[in-house]
């Protein structure tokens, strides 16, 4: 088996680094919000393994990917283009594609603009809700005068990217272990947005290592971000309502791409629809009757193969659960290539 390498692609307008193992058909995973191509360092081994080329790629401006301080680069139109530059410049007309997080979310995007160019989509924690009527800004603001919600406390330049800036172990540790199976985020909600930071606002987290997270990944995650800081990833949130009007023109079209959807039983992304106003699922400041995600993306998403719960887990599937999930995605893949 070939080893690890890393390098740059070459896209629009900046270098998107890849760390790549392997040989045959590619399998590009899309890590989410804080995190980085490492966040699959388990899983990229046992692909190569079973013969396809693994690809972990840092998103726009963050890892040692260039070019994250246009808040307009950061569009779901524009991500879809530099995914079509990423395949050219790998000789790849078409890949398996998997997200977590802002990952996930912006390959529901993709496949909306470019099924042709994708081979499998396998999904982690974050279902397909559709467009909503009113601008996600709109929406947030709305939420934060019950409580704070980063989503809201994001849209501001200044504040946040101070405040992660200037402590990004602090912040690191506390997202991690609030999103993870074993966290409470929803403590977050208990705070006001008035007063509040969002390290401040975060419950305090135990000391490392944790059961899925050792001190040898955590220091290269917070190395990684302290030096880059967390600008790139704001200006990812606070492109939202862009992309939201980019998407009107797909709100309804369905994805019938062969689509896998796995997620943890502590998912804060689909709990916080158990709560009352459904969590995220707010309109303008209306309450609405709470939502099941999964029949709504069944819905949305004629494609679906299957959805695996994995109990106990939470937001980070590939960290928190390594060795099933690398199990799972290798046994998907090899469902995908057979069937070409």
């Amino acid at each position: 088996m070939s080893e690890l390498t890393h390098r740059t692609v070459r896209l629009s307008d900046f270098d998107m680094h890849i760390a790549e193992q392997g040989d045959g058909v590619p399998v590009i995973m899309c890590h989410g919000w804080p995190g980085v191509w490492y966040a699959w360092h388990h899983q990229i081994p046992m692909l190569a393994e079973a013969g396809f080329r693994a690809i972990a790629i840092d998103q726009r401006g963050l890892g040692q990917s260039t070019g994250g301080d246009d808040p307009e680069a950061f569009s779901a139109d524009q991500w879809a283009l530099d995914m079509n530059l990423l395949l050219d410049g790998l000789g790849a007309d078409r890949a398996i594609f998997v997200g977590q997080d802002h990952g996930a979310g912006m390959l529901w995007c993709y496949a909306l603009r470019h099924p042709e160019r994708i081979r499998g989509l396998v999904q982690l924690g974050v279902p397909r809700l559709g467009r909503g009527s009113t601008a996600p800004s709109v929406v947030a603001a709305a939420m934060a005068e019950e409580h704070f919600l980063h989503l809201h406390y994001y849209n501001e330049p200044g504040p946040a990217d101070e405040e992660l800036n200037a402590d990004p172990r602090e912040f690191l540790k506390r997202v991690y272990w609030a999103l993870s199976g074993d966290g409470d985020y929803f403590a977050v909600f208990e705070k006001p947005s008035e007063g509040y930071g969002y390290i401040d606002a975060l419950p305090p987290a135990p000391d490392l290592p944790w059961a899925w997270m050792s001190d040898a990944d955590f220091e290269y995650i917070v190395g990684e971000y302290t030096r880059t800081g967390f600008v790139p990833m704001l200006n990812g949130y606070r492109s939202a309502d862009r992309t939201w009007r980019q998407d009107e023109r797909y709100a309804n079209d369905l994805i019938d791409v062969p689509t896998w959807f796995l997620y943890g039983s502590n998912e804060p992304v689909i709990r916080a629809f158990d709560r009352p106003a459904g969590g995220w699922g707010r309109d303008a400041g209306t309450s609405i009757d709470p939502i099941d995600p999964i029949d709504v993306m069944i819905a949305l998403v004629p494609g679906l193969r299957e959805t695996v719960m994995f109990p106990g887990a939470g937001h980070f599937l590939q960290m928190e659960r390594p060795e099933r999930f690398g199990r799972h995605l290798v046994r998907i893949a090899e469902e995908i290539r057979r069937e070409e």
